[in-house]
């Protein structure tokens, strides 16, 4: 028997394909990642996790289980030969839920609280120091985060080890913070995160991106108060203030407004409508995103 027929019922997961000493496994969501040590122990074989809907376990399951009490490797066989369309074409689509090294996933999931307490550092002491932007990639031999301050990246040392050593994992944890598809790993995605800190929520742009080693993960910070900044409080020399308002007062033209990541561009758009907006004008915007919402201004959302 590879696995209780009892097991199976109360954990919802559905194993479908026996390739040697590899068992793999069909669950519904990253609810069921912590099962990966059990299910390695249960069954003695290496575990690999695979996301799929809950409509194809189910029958999946209730198939297996009606050609035998007990879920034999000869039953899973069986049951995935006779399908006309099999359930591994049907996770080939959904996409893998983890890495495919067993062992290097048993070890990620094992440390799931203290990836939790890593994804959580790593934000906060970003949002602490004042960061624009959070970059955290892998390499082959190495993973690295690093931090945009002041327009320049800087590497951070200290969440090195523990990055390279549970990549998968935190790239599943970021995911599950934007609500993202854990099971997509061949396309961008992108989403948000709220984070709270100190009493207040912070909001974060989070971009995943596929690259040849793993994904890589680019949140960027985003600063509610700028649109409540004004255009003294950017500290421009009084002369440059002067032709800036000069410029936005126009009855016609265009101001360009340009500079490297992290260099204050949006703050200073912000605070530019900011200056500009009054109740007699009719103002609108054409943004994307839209970061922060201002009174009085029409923001539209637009798409490439």
């Amino acid at each position: 028997s590879v696995l209780p027929t009892n097991y199976i019922n109360m954990n919802f997961v559905a194993p479908f394909k026996v390739e040697g000493k590899t068992l793999h496994i069909a669950i519904p969501d990253s609810s069921k990642l912590s099962l990966m040590r059990n299910l390695k122990t249960i069954t003695k074989k290496n575990i690999e996790l695979h996301a799929a809907k809950v409509s194809q376990i189910s029958d999946f399951i209730e198939k297996l289980l009606a050609e035998s009490g007990d879920v034999t490797t000869e039953a899973i066989k069986k049951q995935n030969k006779e399908k006309i369309k099999t359930f591994d074409s049907d996770l080939a689509e959904a996409g893998e839920v983890l890495d495919t090294t067993p062992e290097e996933d048993i070890e990620a999931i094992e440390n799931e609280s203290e990836v939790i307490k890593f994804s959580t550092a790593v934000v906060a002491e970003a949002i602490q120091s004042g960061v624009s932007d959070i970059h955290i990639e892998p390499f082959r031999f190495s993973s690295r985060v690093r931090y945009r301050l002041d327009g320049m990246l800087q590497e951070q040392e200290q969440f090195k080890q523990f990055l390279h050593d549970n990549y998968g994992a935190v790239v599943t944890r970021f995911k599950i913070m934007g609500k993202l598809d854990i099971a997509e790993r061949r396309l961008p995605q992108d989403g948000a995160i709220p984070f709270k800190i100190d009493g207040k929520i912070v909001d974060l742009r989070l971009s995943m991106l596929p690259t040849a080693n793993n994904e890589r993960i680019v949140m960027r910070i985003l600063n509610k108060d700028a649109g409540n900044i004004s255009l003294e409080q950017l500290h421009f020399e009084e002369s440059d203030l002067k032709s800036l308002r000069k410029a936005i007062h126009g009855t016609q033209g265009l101001v360009l407004v340009t500079g490297p990541t992290g260099s204050g561009k949006t703050t200073t758009l912000y605070s530019i409508l900011k200056e500009v907006s009054k109740p007699h004008l009719n103002i609108l915007t054409a943004e994307d995103p839209v970061e922060f919402e201002l009174d009085g201004v029409g923001q539209v959302q637009v798409k490439e």
